[in-house]
């Protein structure tokens, strides 16, 4: 079986959020587990069919198969512009959630994560190279979704309404999943 959903959280826009806290409180809607991004890396589309082979109709019953993970967007230094095409090519029908966030905000936000993970580059050469990958482009990483999906396939949610209103933030993604709502402790922190 392949997905019903790809959520496409950029890092830093509350992807560890809704994994470990939205989409685990909803494991009786919905299907999910270590996402199968590795495969994308070496794409084949004669193994298309191959990369979900392991998750069968008896795993997921009638829940809702979700593949959820930061690097479909891309890595710290570009955006990934093909997995679009790819994940068209899974399943045509699929629906995108697409977590973006403020340039302004994400940009120091992931630089500090980048140190963290023992990067080099000091603020400066960072951003240099960020701007020359064209880095947080989020207009066209969603008309590249646009190319394989219409518009109503798609839900992009920015950061900063999750910040603003927990509750309403995922009260949109429950309604694009179609979940009936029911009670969600939003209140956790991640």
């Amino acid at each position: 079986m392949n997905p019903d959903f790809f959520h496409i959280g950029f890092p830093r826009t509350g992807t560890t959020f809704l994994q470990s806290s939205i989409f685990k409180q909803c494991r009786n809607e919905i299907f999910f587990q270590k996402s199968k991004v590795p495969f994308f890396y070496n794409w084949k589309p004669e193994r298309t069919n191959e990369i979900y082979h392991d998750i069968t109709k008896d795993i997921i019953k009638s829940k809702i198969f979700l593949d959820t993970e930061e690097e479909f967007s891309g890595d710290m230094f570009k955006d990934n512009y093909e997995f679009p095409r790819y994940i068209s090519e899974i399943n045509k029908n699929a629906k995108i959630i697409l977590t973006i966030r403020s340039q302004f905000s994400i940009i120091p936000s992931i630089y500090n994560l980048y140190i963290k993970k023992g990067g080099q580059l000091n603020f400066g050469e960072y951003l240099k190279l960020i701007i020359k990958n064209n880095k947080f482009n989020f207009l066209k990483l969603y008309n590249e979704y646009l190319n394989f999906f219409k518009k109503e396939q798609i839900l992009v949610l920015f950061f900063e309404e999750l910040i603003e209103s927990q509750e309403t933030y995922v009260d949109k993604i429950l309604s694009f999943m179609k979940i009936k709502r029911k009670k969600i402790n939003t209140n956790v922190e991640s």
